[in-house]
């Protein structure tokens, strides 16, 4: 069989036993996609069951040498090391040829975050109802947008002030609710509503799309900050970096994000201006 197939028997295994997203899957395809039409031009494979460790290597190198970004060569690392754990647990191949094959060093990069006065202007904005219930929920939460896409009614509890949320392979997590954004769900659902019914809906009525989430909250960003990204993972990004700047513990962020590695997490331990200046003034004897 070509590698292609097995290809479409991982992919089939991700999407059945995992449930990964369909942009996971997409980015899996594309990598693997790549590195198959790569053995048969480059090195004549057309058997899985003939790469060797060095063809792995020789791959990544070449998209070194073509310009790709390290950041995309760790992406394709990381998606050969789980194309070929899957052929070994499937008894296809015995070994696996990228079982020790180093990621490439990544630049650690600050995310994009808003400051509290940011924030504020932010939400004395004049939002529509939906598209408060939108900020308030991020930014309060700190819900991915596929996850807040995702919300239905039923989801909300406002009698225990949370809200129920269905993260990246199906874990779920209760998150506490601030009192604005509850606030601005009530004002926002009808008392008609039926709770099986999706949380936030666009103007047909329909579930809001991740696509229509990023530009709603993106137009929002914009209008008050300048920042490298504006995104929803913008006001996540915030949500976490106000959260550890007013003496929240790393554990505790970590599992309001729904991450499942605290390294995952140690990003936002960067250290913002304000914070700087507090903990000066706080140690040195002359401030």
């Amino acid at each position: 069989m070509s590698i292609l197939t097995y290809v479409n028997r991982f992919l089939y295994s991700l999407k059945n036993e995992r449930d990964v997203s369909e942009h996971t899957l997409r980015a899996y395809r594309n990598d693997l996609t790549e590195f198959a039409d790569w053995l048969g031009e480059f090195a004549k494979i057309t058997n899985v069951r003939r790469i060797s460790r060095r063809n792995v290597r020789d791959f990544l190198g070449s998209l070194a040498r073509y310009g790709y970004e390290r950041s995309s060569i760790s992406r394709k690392t990381s998606s050969l090391k789980s194309f070929f754990k899957f052929l070994v647990r499937e008894n296809i191949v015995n070994i696996n040829p990228a079982v020790d094959i180093k990621y490439p060093k990544l630049k650690r990069k600050l995310p994009s975050f808003l400051s509290i006065e940011e924030m504020n202007k932010l939400l004395d904005d004049n939002l529509s109802k939906r598209d408060r219930v939108i900020i308030e929920l991020i930014y309060g939460t700190g819900m991915r947008a596929s996850e807040i896409c995702s919300l239905n009614t039923k989801d909300v509890d406002f009698a225990n002030e949370t809200v129920r949320v269905m993260g990246k392979g199906r874990k779920e997590r209760i998150l506490p609710l601030t009192r604005k954004a509850k606030d601005a769900i009530r004002d926002y659902l009808s008392p008609s509503r039926n709770k099986n019914t999706p949380l936030l809906l666009n103007k047909f009525g329909k579930r809001l799309s991740q696509r229509s989430l990023q530009r709603i909250v993106g137009k929002y960003i914009r209008a008050v900050a300048d920042v490298t990204h504006s995104s929803p993972h913008t006001l996540r990004h915030t949500f976490a970096t106000h959260l550890l700047d007013r003496g929240c513990d790393l554990r505790t962020v970590q599992e309001l994000l729904g991450h499942s590695s605290i390294s995952t997490t140690q990003i936002y331990t960067h250290i913002t201006p304000e914070r700087l200046k507090k903990i000066y003034k706080q140690a040195h004897p002359r401030a």
